[in-house]
């Protein structure tokens, strides 16, 4: 079909370039993720397809290569990041009601200080950030649907907080943020307080529609909970990315092209 000979055609422009993947899963994730940037009536598609793939993949080879992301083993720096601020990670939710598995954080516990203090911080924190984002679509299915960023404040969001936690995403969104990466983000929530709220707003106004209308704001964790579903079992982020990751690798396994 479609999807598999695209997979193939961007492993091979990946072999003949010499141009490093971690594993087919991840080849199939580049190839969903540039298929919205050509129109399917373009009788070109799929070499636009292929090449804005394939470019992904370098960038985000040259930016792993930039902050020692491969040095890092990912769930060795979870295990230490979570440890050292349990509170940053949240593990209310599974999955939001379209089905996309969700990936939360607290505002205001920003573990900023941790991540600015050296280079090695710097690339454990991104390491743990892709690592989750990878696990949270650990087969095809999940991969089509694309994955849930969550956010929220729960009343606990102070001033000095909301600028730590504003430092941090810019840290994130320094380089990060290009279009590099195999996660399809298809929605994003965040439970923040009136003060901050009113200012995302008129915000979204200025971005894409597209881009726009997958960003949920609410100002309370009802509200958020009518969004999302929630965990039967709470748990250590470390425990699910060790289920997700056991899921990640029969799907690795499964995968013949």
């Amino acid at each position: 079909d479609e999807e598999r000979k695209a997979a193939v055609a961007l492993r091979d422009a990946c072999d003949r370039e010499g141009v490093h993947y971690d594993n087919r899963f991840q080849i199939v994730k580049y190839v969903l993720v540039a298929h919205s940037s050509v129109d399917d009536a373009n009788p070109k598609a799929a070499e636009l397809r292929l090449q804005a793939a394939l470019k992904r993949l370098k960038r985000r080879n040259e930016w792993a290569e930039k902050i020692g992301l491969r040095s890092v083993d990912a769930a060795a720096a979870l295990k230490e990041v979570e440890e050292k601020f349990p509170s940053y990670f949240v593990n209310l939710f599974s999955k939001d009601k379209n089905g996309c598995i969700v990936v939360a954080h607290h505002h205001a516990f920003s573990p900023i200080a941790y991540v600015n203090a050296t280079k090695t911080n710097l690339a454990k924190f991104f390491a743990v950030e892709q690592y989750k984002m990878e696990l949270a679509a650990a087969d095809l299915d999940e991969a089509r649907r694309g994955i849930a960023l969550v956010t929220i404040s729960d009343g606990k969001l102070t001033l000095k907080r909301a600028l730590a936690y504003i430092r941090l995403c810019m840290v994130i969104a320094k380089g990060n943020l290009s279009d590099m990466h195999p996660h399809r983000i298809k929605h994003v929530y965040s439970q923040v307080p009136a003060f901050v709220s009113h200012l995302i707003e008129p915000a979204k106004q200025l971005l894409p529609k597209k881009i726009a209308s997958r960003i949920h704001v609410v100002k309370t964790m009802e509200e958020l909970d009518e969004l999302l579903d929630q965990q039967k079992v709470l748990r250590t982020t470390v425990a699910w990315a060790a289920e997700r990751e056991k899921k990640y690798n029969e799907t690795v396994q499964s995968l013949a092209f």
